[in-house]
């Protein structure tokens, strides 16, 4: 995938904040990582995969920024 494609779908998630978080089994075996989320009156659900056809689950790396964002 292009980074103009990715960029373009993961900059829709701006502004969004996590309200919730669990897991789906998605009976093969497999156990997603799954948060809710909400900007203003809109929930979204972000599932964790290994990659964009869902072949399994994912991993989120969570760490301290590495850049100097203003926010």
């Amino acid at each position: 995938m292009s980074n103009k494609y990715m960029n373009q779908y993961y900059k829709q998630l701006i502004g969004f904040q996590i309200i919730n978080f669990k897991y789906r089994d998605n009976g093969y075996g497999d156990i997603f990582p799954v948060f809710k989320v909400k900007r203003e009156n809109e929930i979204l659900e972000l599932t964790v995969s290994q990659d964009p056809e869902g072949n399994g689950e994912g991993f989120l790396f969570i760490s301290e920024p590495q850049d100097r964002i203003r926010i």
